[in-house]
């Protein structure tokens, strides 16, 4: 037998056994961060407070799941006692439940989006698109509670004021009357743009360009841009554009001290822009009154929650290859 009718003697014995070793769940984690705790409370399926008591199962050298006391129930259909909590498995968007040692205390938001609940999609988990945990010691809560721009941001407050803070995220107040609110999601791939009307007569856009995109709102006419005086105007970029090398991790971007808007992009808008305020007649720029009357007009959030990177290797180079999103519009009722 020569020498590449050995080769292929043995690739086709080891075969079978290299395809047996491949994980049956292919369905890796590609889920971003979605915001705070007490932004991702609202949309879980009920939150405990619980005392680790320890693991059960093991895959691959990971513990699976984790067995926990509730000690009390903030939110939900759970009840005090013995409840399973699934962790990642090195394919899930999940925490490893390792990260919780065995006699600690925490506040967790149950079955959050992204959490894929466990075997069959049955179970108890755990989501990392977004924090969905907060450490409890000597009677104070520690983590990111309510910063919206950085995952890692840290704070400490008494349980009593988190409690109330939770209570009013879990029930905020009724609906404004006077305002119309539309919500919906969307996806791009780089060099595609993306168009929804809604409200009146306005339509929110995508506006394709070689770096990324830029949020754009326009009416019939499309002459302008009704969002283009949204702050910042100087020195950080603008949440209306939108470029690959705002998601490259922040150790990268301290280097080059730059700033990135992150995953949740605000905006406002306003019929007003390019007429009454801004016009092509205008001798002056905006004044922070008439900035702030826009406001108060037209209102937007669009929150990135999905994204994939090309070019990664280079911060300049770098593009966002496609994006998942979900936008909140809000503005006037007459």
């Amino acid at each position: 037998m020569n020498r590449k009718n050995s080769f292929l003697f043995v690739y086709l014995i080891m075969l079978p056994l290299l395809l047996s070793a491949v994980p049956r769940d292919t369905s890796a984690c590609s889920c971003v961060w979605r915001g705070p705790f007490l932004s991702m409370a609202p949309l879980a399926e009920g939150i405990v407070q619980a005392k680790v008591l320890g693991y059960h199962g093991r895959e691959r050298g990971i513990d699976l799941a984790m067995d926990v006391e509730v000690l009390e129930v903030l939110a939900g259909p759970y009840l005090p006692g013995p409840l399973r909590v699934w962790g990642d498995n090195g394919m899930l968007c999940r925490p490893q439940v390792s990260q919780f040692p065995p006699g600690s205390e925490w506040i967790l938001a149950i079955n959050g989006p992204g959490s894929k609940p466990a075997f069959g999609g049955h179970g108890i988990a755990l989501s990392v698109c977004g924090t969905h945990w907060l450490e409890v010691r000597d009677g104070r809560v520690l983590g990111n509670i309510d910063d919206q721009r950085d995952m890692k941001a840290y704070r400490s407050v008494p349980l009593p004021e988190f409690r109330t803070r939770l209570t009013s995220a879990l029930r905020p107040g009724p609906a404004d009357p006077a305002r119309r609110t539309e919500r919906f999601a969307g996806e791009v791939a780089a060099g595609q743009s993306f168009t929804r009307a809604f409200g009146p007569g306005l339509r929110f856009s995508l506006e394709a360009d070689p770096a990324g995109w830029t949020i754009r709102i326009g009416d019939a006419q499309g002459a302008d841009d009704l969002s283009r005086l949204t702050p910042p105007f100087h020195f950080v970029p603008n949440p209306r554009i939108i470029e690959g090398w705002h998601f490259v991790d922040q150790r990268r971007l301290d280097e080059r001290d730059l700033s990135s808007p992150g995953m949740l992009r605000k905006f406002i808008f306003s019929p007003a822009v390019g007429r009454s305020v801004d016009g092509p007649g205008a001798r002056r720029k905006p004044t922070p009154g008439e900035i702030e009357e826009i406001g108060r007009w037209g209102r937007g959030e669009m929150r990135i929650t999905e994204f994939r990177l090309e070019n990664g290797d280079s911060i300049d180079k770098v593009r966002v290859a496609r994006m998942r999103f979900e936008v909140e519009l809000s503005w006037p009722a007459r």
